[in-house]
């Protein structure tokens, strides 16, 4: 008990220093660019407001907590959005579209110092904007969560009633709280529905509880959400008063939400929003030493490396490389999506090394409707095209680099498959003869994967590695998810190596250019 005790001061002293780094930064970057807008001034709002925001913004990703997600800047700019569209719409009202889109942009701003501490971050936002000089009108507009559940928490100032029933709320605080709970998207990209929020709802009301959090805010948070007899139920009142408010703007105002789905999620697809949410990103992953010394963070040390897509051409579908499995097909005599149900049906166990390379092939054969042979040759047959896998001649030149500064160590991280394994292998010993064969870490050789569990494989890799502080490694995949993953789990460095076409960017042109900010080559 005394060291679980221990544990939790360190943890929080931990936390306390790093949130008050980053607010700092935030702050100062707050008082740059938001102390001319109609945040701060007693002016009418304009779309200069909404896009000095935006470089707001822009500014605060380099700052970003490790834990959050690029789905934030995709929830930001669909919240600003749907804001911006029902204060249009709703243009009897006092509550200004570029107001709206601003507010709407701003109302998650204490999660970019702590994404993980529910209702904490919400006093950081208010503190935040409160130091930037925002408006003590607009203060009262743009904080609800407090009043929704039902809490008072040090820090907000208590601004009215808890709400109980919409007669409870402002028009902009509906809009506002609309906004918020429909700019999400589902699994397949789809803007949510209601019947999307409700499901979300259902199913995330027994996953909140405040047992084990460490920050007071938190766990009354928690406690405010959960069912009881654990808490108060807060969370499926707020679900169902979203479509309450959903209902009364459609009366009130004739508004028809299928249409406006379709209008927001038109505008989300265009290229102006497209190039915002990629330069947040960008942003949030650039390696900057100037960015590294104001956060505090350590020289990188070692740089790990995937190999499809990013040390090797080709076009990526969810398993293998496209050409690979139009060759794999026509050996079968059978359709790409054929080899694709068989390589999906052995993912799991061929990544993980969990069959041995006869059984994989086997039952591959198998799969694809043909006997397999008895020897081994003649099983691997299909699957042997070294002349598939052809280098990003760009990056042979980054790995040569790097490969001569004296202070980095290179690894590989990738899913392989066993069967793929030596021709890989000597692909790799041909075109990047920098990297040592000793530091490949291949899924099926280290028994997990990525996307499989990102978890373990990440931990495995920090275990082979063994840095003294995770940020001391720089991970590439060309899978977002990955690097999300090896950021948020472990605060290892994530890069996504991708193009930027709005800037006119390779993705190698891209990451060159990150690593001379981070003076790791010249």
């Amino acid at each position: 008990m005394e060291n679980l005790k221990n544990n939790e001061q360190i943890v929080l002293q931990t936390e306390r220093q790093d949130a008050k780094l980053r607010f700092q930064l935030n702050e100062h970057n707050a008082e740059e660019y938001l102390e001319s807008t109609a945040l701060v001034k007693d002016k009418p709002w304009s779309e200069e407001d909404v896009e000095q925001t935006k470089r707001f913004l822009l500014a605060c990703a380099p700052f970003a907590h490790p834990k959050v997600f690029p789905s934030y800047w995709e929830h930001l700019i669909i919240a600003s959005l749907y804001g911006k569209e029902l204060a249009r719409r709703t243009k009897n009202s006092d509550f200004d579209p570029y107001e709206a889109q601003t507010l709407m942009l701003l109302h998650d701003l204490g999660r970019l110092v702590a994404p993980h501490r529910y209702l904490r971050n919400d006093v950081i936002e208010y503190s935040l904007l409160k130091h930037a000089g925002e408006r003590a009108d607009l203060l009262k507009t743009s904080f609800i969560l407090p009043e929704l559940i039902g809490v008072k928490v040090p820090g907000i100032p208590e601004t009215q009633k808890p709400f109980t029933k919409l007669a409870d709320m402002t028009l902009a605080q509906r809009i506002i709280d609309v906004a918020d709970n429909l700019s999400k998207r589902t699994a397949t990209g789809q803007l949510w529905t209601i019947n999307d929020l409700l499901d979300y709802s259902a199913k995330m009301v027994a996953n909140y509880s405040a047992e084990g959090k460490i920050w007071a805010s938190e766990r009354t948070g928690l406690k405010a959400i959960a069912d009881p007899p654990a808490g108060k139920g807060k969370l499926r009142f707020a679900a169902h008063l979203v479509i309450e408010e959903v209902a009364w703007l459609k009366q009130a105002y004739g508004i028809d939400f299928d249409k406006l789905r379709d209008k927001i999620t038109q505008e989300w697809n265009n290229r102006e929003n497209q190039e915002f949410l990629l330069a947040l990103k960008d942003a949030q992953e650039t390696l900057d030493q100037n960015v590294d010394r104001l956060l505090g963070k350590p020289n990188i040390t070692t740089v790990v490396f995937d190999v499809g897509d990013v040390l090797f051409q080709g076009k990526k579908s969810e398993v293998l490389d496209d050409e690979l499995i139009r060759r794999i097909s026509a050996f079968f005599s059978c359709s790409p999506e054929n080899t694709l149900t068989a390589f999906r049906t052995l993912h799991v166990k061929g990544m993980t090394g969990q069959i041995s390379e006869r059984e994989y092939l086997e039952h591959f054969w198998k799969i694809a409707g043909k006997t397999p042979p008895d020897g081994i040759k003649e099983l691997r047959v299909p699957f042997l095209h070294p002349d598939v896998y052809q280098p990003n001649r760009e990056m042979q030149d980054i790995v040569k680099n790097l490969s001569q500064n004296p202070n980095l160590t290179i690894f590989l991280f990738s899913n392989v498959v066993s069967v793929l394994t030596p021709v890989v292998i000597a692909c790799l010993k041909e075109f990047y003869p920098e990297i040592s064969e000793s530091n490949y870490l291949f899924s099926n050789r280290i028994g997990v994967a990525k996307g499989v569990d990102d978890k373990a494989a990440f931990q495995l890799v920090l275990e082979i590695i063994h840095p003294d502080d995770p940020q001391k490694i720089l991970f590439i995949d060309d899978n977002e998810k990955y690097t999300t993953a090896a950021r948020s789990l472990y605060n290892i460095r994530g890069f996504t190596f991708r193009e930027n076409p709005y800037r006119d960017q390779t993705a190698d042109k891209r990451f060159k250019q990150e690593l001379q900010k981070a003076e790791l080559i010249s």
